[in-house]
């Protein structure tokens, strides 16, 4: 894919955005398959693992093999997309708002 990671954030932000969006909008579809829409959408010729941005970048970084390379936790080493309070699947909501959060952390470090 080689993005930078200023891209890859980005694009995993425009995803939720409108993930978000379209459930807050009435849409029934599971988030995994909103996950699919957006990127036939927006990215047809993305092939990522997990169908996410940030899981692609750990992939395509050998050294960083762990979800310690995760983009999130680069900027937050306790972000896990799992974590109950805003897992990715059962509160996108909660986990845009994390992002939301991480990338203006991200953005005012040096």
């Amino acid at each position: 894919m080689n993005l930078t990671l200023d891209e890859m954030w980005n694009r995993c932000l425009a995803m939720w955005r409108w993930i978000v969006a379209q459930i807050e909008a009435g849409s029934d579809l599971q988030v995994t398959t909103l996950k699919t829409e957006w990127l036939k959408a927006n990215d047809p010729d993305a092939m990522l693992s997990s169908e996410c941005y940030f899981c692609q970048w750990v992939c395509e970084h050998p050294s960083l093999m762990t979800c310690s390379g995760c983009p999130g936790t680069l900027v937050d080493p306790q972000f896990d997309c799992t974590d109950p309070d805003y897992h990715w699947r059962e509160h996108p909501q909660r986990f845009l708002v994390t992002l939301e959060e991480l990338n203006i952390k991200r953005k005012a470090a040096p």
